[in-house]
């Protein structure tokens, strides 16, 4: 964290703005300013700003679907928004005690102890300007102990793990008079990141009243957090020993399609996550339910002939990366920096991804899958079950200082003038098709839309329709 925090002001009204300048105080802050959808969505990517005070009413692309896509995005997902509209309206993403709804027209005066209660909150997140209460290691108290502790002390704050070799915080516990709220281990969160955290023995603690960083969504009381948690844990160790010690992959048998009918929601869940995950670490970390719940799911499918284990070498494990040649890089880089004065390394690069015939989704997330490549798990499984026709991917690691962001969509005739701009924000267009182009990437992309036909769906192929992407960018910017 700098010392100035960073606030985007995402407003198309030049009245409100000069008005919200004042309130901010842009001396004590770097502050961006974004009058349109699609500016403040780049500027988000980009920027990574501390805070954002978002106008539902933008143009381009409107602040419904603009914080919807920020909340989806891995690098945008925690930051804390001041919506503003001059009448309320339900967010299904709203987090209610980290983000506000202020009503315009609005008083300065409440406005701007709103913020300074926002600020305070984020720099208190950040473990900036807060006093450590308690510490330790986890040899000298157990995490069950310190649970109770703060659970009868009715402590409200946040507790941070980190492991015997990490000096960050990579586990965290919100609690609220003594009652956990939330918890994240890793990429996961609420009841399964509490239960992974309960296995935790070796490390440092380190309690921090505050206001609870997570937002919540454990509802359980902590007694029984606890006590199911360490069953959970302990059935687990059983569980286990169903499986092969060695490295093995997970196959199905049978077509989900043929067996659908009258599974339970949770099966179904674990079956469709099999389409794509193949390791069981995997399939535990992108499934929100808890651990124990899907290992006896899985062994109730292996039971029933509906999965088998493979033994597999540990050397094909490895994912495989896409090399792109260094001057390729080198040249797309200087692009990016004429195109976009104001980047900063690393660069965030998003592309969007054209899927005209829905069977050729399946093959290409596979394909991805075994990249060096990074899911947004909710999105990624959604697209495959079909439950969504535009979001967001994952990334994929070029080099150190470079990501490709990946976004999908199956809706290819864009006649709402929000595709439109959501098209224009991208640096080219991957078609997954033999030969269809949408006219809305050839319109916004030129040469910059390309096809990646299925017979080429490969790393290979993935790889070449990437290629002409950055090529075409340079010859176009350079």
């Amino acid at each position: 964290m700098t010392e100035k925090l960073k606030i985007l002001i995402a407003e198309n009204d030049v009245k409100v703005i000069d008005k919200l300048r004042e309130i901010v105080d842009e001396k004590s802050v770097h502050l961006f300013i974004a009058r349109d959808g699609v500016l403040a969505l780049q500027t988000s990517l980009q920027e990574r700003p501390d805070l954002i005070i978002l106008s539902l009413e933008l143009p381009l692309i409107d602040g419904v679907k603009l914080s919807q896509i920020i909340r989806t995005n891995p690098k945008t997902e925690s930051i804390p928004i001041l919506y503003l509209n001059e009448k309320t309206v339900q967010l299904s993403h709203f987090r209610r005690g980290y983000d506000y709804f202020i009503i315009k027209p609005f008083n300065p005066h409440e406005f701007r102890k709103i913020l300074e209660d926002t600020k305070r909150k984020i720099l208190t997140s950040e473990g900036v300007k807060s006093k450590e209460e308690f510490s330790g290691t986890l040899k000298q108290m157990s995490i069950p102990d310190i649970i109770q502790i703060l659970s009868l002390n009715q402590r409200t704050g946040n507790l941070y793990l980190t492991s015997q070799n990490d000096k960050e915080a990579k586990s965290v516990v919100s609690f609220k008079e003594g009652r956990i709220i939330n918890a994240k281990y890793e990429n996961t969160t609420s009841v399964k990141a509490f239960y992974r955290i309960l296995n935790i023995q070796d490390g440092y603690f380190k309690f921090i009243p505050a206001e609870p960083e997570l937002q919540e969504e454990i509802k359980e009381s902590t007694d029984s957090l606890l006590m199911e948690g360490l069953r959970q844990n302990d059935e687990i160790k059983e569980l286990v020993k169903s499986f092969p010690q060695e490295k093995f992959r997970i196959l199905l048998n049978v077509k989900i399609s043929q067996i659908e009918k009258g599974l339970r929601p949770k099966t179904l869940d674990v079956l469709s996550a099999l389409e794509v995950f193949t390791e069981l670490r995997e399939v535990l970390d992108n499934l929100p339910m808890p651990d124990y719940e899907i290992l006896k799911i899985l062994i109730a499918l292996k039971e029933k002939g509906i999965i088998s284990f493979e033994l597999i070498k540990e050397d094909t494990l490895t994912k495989s990366v896409l090399d792109f040649s260094s001057d390729l890089i080198l040249e797309f880089k200087k692009a990016l920096m004429k195109k976009f004065p104001d980047i900063r390394a690393p660069y965030n690069i998003p592309v969007m991804v054209f899927f005209i015939e829905k069977n050729n989704i399946e093959d290409f997330l596979s394909v991805l899958i075994n990249l060096n490549f990074s899911p947004n798990n909710v999105d990624f499984l959604d697209l495959k079950r079909g439950k969504k026709n535009i979001g967001y991917l994952g990334n994929i690691s070029i080099i150190e200082s470079l990501y490709l962001h990946l976004f999908f969509a199956t809706d290819y005739e864009f006649k709402d003038p929000f595709y439109n701009a959501f098209l224009n924000m991208f640096i080219g267009g991957m078609v997954v098709d033999d030969k269809i182009k949408p006219q809305g990437c050839v319109n916004y992309y030129g040469k910059r839309c390309v096809v990646l036909p299925k017979g080429e769906m490969t790393k290979d192929g993935i790889k070449f329709a990437l290629e002409r992407i950055f090529r075409n960018f340079v010859e176009e910017v350079m």
